[in-house]
């Protein structure tokens, strides 16, 4: 199985749906002047692509092994669960402030034409914006495309693809590529377990990163709906232990998307070295990994924390309390200790 038969048809299909539904959100929001779309179409561009990815599975891929055991269909499924979840709380999110500040510099003001330069060139920086976006999509969901497209080249779980599909298969694999000397000074009921766990536990966390995210958007938005709040910042709940709980949640479940994907190409090598050799699997381990550490760039240096970090300080940067708040509250783990890095952002 070479690189280009791993990533072939995958890499194809997703970068067809994530643009033409950016095209799409695009086209509707220059034409309407809407905020609304923004969200709710680059998040579900992920859900929409996992389900042309999972269309595309030949039949026994989703079905081959039971549901507890079978990667492919526990990824989708959990990627699938993360972008519904997230993409309608953006959606009505939305709906119910009805202006994203963030996208105000991308549309006319009051009196401006088209291609203003000296103002918001709209809609050419509009549509840089919906291109980041969708590249954002492409690299994020590259855990999720490489890991449908290596299961559609492979076949079916009985015919090859097993350690990619078969989560307890994949582990059986991984112990076989283990030092010799490991493997006798360890019980062998002990190394079965043991490799079980470490393949088992990327799916644990990925759905504990969705539960987090989901429960501190709730939480910020029970608090922000409550108008004694009005000139507070946000510290119930989980925003008592960190001040981005949400960014934690969502960072976690990509890093948890890529520990899952991972150990399924490096069996795969071991299993089958002459379908994917060392150096394809390592160079998709390498692809895969783009996506958490795009995730995890974006929200710490760029659209995530930067932004809300200088609004914050700008509103409440003078109360001592809030002072405290920063002193005393990590930034995105929780539990950590205080994390202030940074001096309040000049304007």
């Amino acid at each position: 199985m070479t690189w280009n038969a791993i990533g072939s048809v995958g890499l194809q299909q997703a970068a067809l749906v994530i643009a033409s539904a950016n095209a799409v959100g695009f086209s509707l929001s220059a034409a309407f002047r809407t905020h609304i779309l923004t969200d709710l179409v680059g998040v579900g561009s992920f859900v929409l692509t996992t389900l042309r990815l999972s269309a595309l599975q030949k039949d026994g891929q989703l079905t081959s092994v039971p549901w507890w055991d079978n990667r492919l269909l526990l990824v989708n499924a959990l990627v699938g669960v993360w972008g519904v979840r997230l993409a309608s709380y953006l959606f009505h999110r939305i709906n119910y402030i009805k202006e994203d500040k963030r996208l105000a510099k991308f549309y006319p003001g009051p009196g401006e034409g088209f291609l203003d330069a000296a103002r918001s060139n709209f809609p050419l920086r509009l549509g840089s914006f919906w291109s980041i976006q969708a590249l954002w999509g492409f690299l994020t969901m590259l855990p999720v495309t490489l890991l449908n497209s290596a299961a559609l080249n492979a076949g079916s779980a009985a015919d090859g693809g097993r350690p990619l599909i078969s989560i307890s298969e994949s582990a059986t694999q991984l112990l076989k590529a283990l030092p010799a000397a490991v493997a006798a000074a360890v019980p062998a009921e002990a190394l079965r377990l043991g490799g079980r766990a470490l393949v088992s536990a990327p799916f644990v966390s990925l759905a504990a990163g969705i539960a987090i995210e989901t429960l501190a958007d709730y939480q910020k938005y029970q608090f922000k709906s409550d108008a004694r709040n009005a000139d507070r910042w946000c510290d119930v709940g989980l925003w008592k232990y960190s001040r981005f709980p949400n960014y934690f949640g969502e960072m976690l479940v990509w890093w948890s998307a890529w520990a899952a994907v991972a150990p399924a190409f490096v069996s795969a090598a071991v299993a089958e070295p002459a379908a994917l050799g060392a150096a394809e699997a390592a160079g998709v381990v390498a692809a895969t990994v783009l996506s958490p550490l795009f995730i995890t760039g974006l929200l710490l240096g760029l659209s995530g924390v930067p932004i809300h970090d200088r609004n914050n300080r700008k509103r409440f940067g003078q109360d001592p309390r809030y002072q405290r708040y920063l002193r005393d509250t990590p930034t995105i783990v929780p539990f950590t200790g205080g994390q202030q890095t940074s001096k309040p952002s000049a304007d």
